[in-house]
């Protein structure tokens, strides 16, 4: 079976954990943006948050952080300003996402130090996004200490309230054995969970593992399943499911669960993410087209994959590309051994 590039270990997936932590920062307080928030509305909150209205100043701060209403123009520093001024009267959702802007250095300099104090104030009083997020400040030793031990202490807080960036994190904690003994099983339970929360990232991750029996016994039928229910939710690893679903379903050895109709679908979409066209999605394109009969189409792709090697500086993976290449022309498919 090619490499797929299941990816347990470290940094790669905790810095993308950090980026959902942050991107679900959206409180119930501005659940209703944009539909219904007239500026009529915008208007009274903004008079309540100059007259020192936490809620208000809050809400100020989100609608200048991104564009959610036609009528405010995004504006970093007001934004943080007025996340800061609601931060000090205790407001926990500010709290969090200034402590966000601190890490990331938007609307000010980067300070860890200060990131770390108002996440912990926002973990403190609950909020699961904070404890997440503190959780992997001390995993990466970020303005703190690495403590892998507190790691797991806040991440299991937050799970505790199914934040599934949690439940996805620990789950790379266990594969790589950072913190907690190295246990797959674990790792794949960790996983399973953020999965059954909804998370995508979750989701691709049990599927890898039933694809390879790691943690758990191989089953592609299982594994095809949650390709799919990844592809159900918009996110960074969209264009990964939907190359590995392809090229599963397109060189699967078991032929009941081949789907050439269904790879072809997939194959279409990797070829319309013109940015997306890397040797490892062009690969997959030339064997749906192959297990269609496609074999014209099939060569050509293929040899546009081994030509993107140049540029991917993938140069490693030119002879099984090439060896593909081969059967094509012979009118023949690509099987995974």
């Amino acid at each position: 079976m090619r490499n797929r590039r299941v990816l347990f270990a470290g940094a790669f997936f905790l810095v993308l954990t950090f980026c959902a932590t942050l991107a679900a920062s959206a409180t119930d307080e501005v659940a209703t943006f944009p539909e219904g928030y007239t500026q009529d509305r915008y208007l009274k909150d903004k008079e309540k948050a100059e007259d020192g209205d936490a809620r208000a100043q809050f809400i100020m701060g989100y609608l200048h952080h991104r564009q959610v209403v036609p009528f405010v123009t995004p504006d970093i520093p007001t934004a943080f300003s007025w996340y800061q001024k609601s931060a000090l009267q205790g407001h926990i959702q500010a709290s969090q996402i200034l402590g966000a802007m601190y890490q990331k250095g938007e609307g000010a300099d980067v300070d860890l130090q200060a990131a770390k104090r108002y996440f912990q104030y926002a973990a403190d009083r609950g909020m699961p996004e904070a404890a997440c997020a503190l959780g992997l400040l001390y995993t990466e030793g970020q303005g703190v200490p690495r403590d892998d031990e507190l790691a797991v202490f806040w991440l299991k807080r937050a799970d505790k309230q199914n934040f599934s960036p949690a439940a996805m994190t620990l789950g790379v904690m266990c594969a790589g054995g950072r913190g907690v003994a190295k246990d797959m099983t674990v790792a794949f339970a960790w996983f399973v969970r953020s999965a059954e929360l909804g998370n995508a990232e979750g989701m691709y991750q049990v599927a890898g593992m039933y694809r390879t029996g790691n943690g758990v016994a191989q089953d592609i039928g299982i594994s095809i399943r949650w390709l799919e229910e990844a592809l159900k939710v918009t996110s960074r690893i969209s264009m990964r499911a939907i190359n590995d679903l392809a090229w599963t379903l397109a060189t699967c050895p078991d032929e009941r669960y081949r789907d050439s109709k269904r790879a072809m679908e997939l194959g279409g979409l990797l070829l319309d993410a013109l940015s997306q066209r890397t040797p490892s999605h062009l690969d997959t394109v030339a064997a749906v087209y192959a297990v269609n009969g496609l074999f014209k189409q099939a060569i050509d792709i293929q040899e546009e994959a081994i030509q993107a090697l140049a540029v991917s500086g993938e140069a490693n993976l030119e002879a099984p590309l090439r060896e593909r290449l081969e059967l094509y022309k012979q009118g023949k498919i690509w099987i995974d051994p």
